[in-house]
């Protein structure tokens, strides 16, 4: 069975395209807010629409921070962050990475205090959290679970993808990290696989491997 993909992005229409929204936490664990305290808003203008997603803060690089986020996200776009501190900041650098729905971005300098994800490794049928943002509130918790390591996927091997199922995704879910009860980063929300009828069969996460490798080249250079 052939499933398309639907990426999970929310879409703000142009006379809203300005608008920065105070950050809104749900009740959490510690270690949920933690979490929150990694995820970002990303705001990607395309002409007059500005798309929602988001992404986590995986590292700094001198003063700048490093964002992993879903790479539709900020495709063809001028793309921004605001933090959970409300601090709004450009985005200097997009770094996409190939083979996946993955990009990395780099932000203008900023002093203040940010904390970065650690990463993990997903596990079948371990619960999972996910931060995501809708249209009139930010920092939106959605709960779900581990489901398939190794999905089918029609383009070819899942090359570390993983399956999720949360019946609470939605849209500006997009680029969102993926928590275990730890608080460790697992993967980033790519967007739901539906089958032939459009329903959900599952939501695809793109796995952390590929952004670990770009933050050591990085370190390297």
């Amino acid at each position: 069975m052939r499933s398309a993909r639907v990426g999970i992005i929310a879409i703000l229409i142009a006379s809203a395209s300005n608008t920065v929204f105070a950050p809104t936490s749900s009740l959490a664990s510690p270690i949920d807010h933690t979490s929150v305290d990694e995820t970002v808003v990303v705001y990607a203008a395309k002409g007059l629409v500005m798309n929602i997603g988001a992404g986590v803060i995986v590292g700094r690089q001198g003063g700048a921070l490093v964002i992993a986020t879903a790479a539709h996200v900020v495709a063809d776009a001028v793309p921004r962050i605001q933090l959970t501190s409300g601090a709004v900041l450009s985005v200097v650098e997009v770094d996409r990475i190939d083979g996946f729905d993955l990009a990395v971005l780099k932000t203008s300098p900023y002093a203040g205090r940010t904390s970065s994800a650690t990463f993990g490794q997903p596990s079948p049928g371990e619960d999972v959290h996910i931060w995501g943002h809708r249209l009139t509130q930010r920092y939106v918790e959605s709960r779900a679970s581990v489901i398939d390591l190794d999905p089918a996927l029609p383009e070819g091997p899942a090359d570390g993808r993983f399956g999720i199922e949360c019946e609470s995704c939605d849209h500006g879910d997009s680029g969102a990290g993926v928590f275990d009860a730890h608080g460790r980063l697992l993967g980033i929300l790519e967007g739901a696989r539906r089958d032939q009828f459009g329903g959900i069969v599952f939501v695809e996460c793109e796995p952390i491997g590929p952004i670990e490798t770009v933050l050591a080249d990085a370190a390297s250079s």
